[in-house]
């Protein structure tokens, strides 16, 4: 996924590991970056979530 200054990846990983990251190519900092385990499954729904409102922003 991407807008216009940003970019974000999806990583699923083996094991039911999933990481978030969203990079800012205009500054090259790192807007957003979470691995979330297995038993962290609850908390995925808000990662997209900030994901996609991070994006939208731009």
């Amino acid at each position: 996924m991407s807008s216009s200054s940003k970019i974000g990846t999806i990583d699923f990983w083996f094991k039911d590991w999933l990481a978030i990251d969203v990079v800012d190519l205009d500054t090259e900092n790192q807007v957003l970056n979470v691995l979330y385990s297995p038993d962290q499954t609850h908390e995925i729904p808000a990662g997209f979530a900030r994901l996609l409102e991070i994006l939208s922003a731009s």
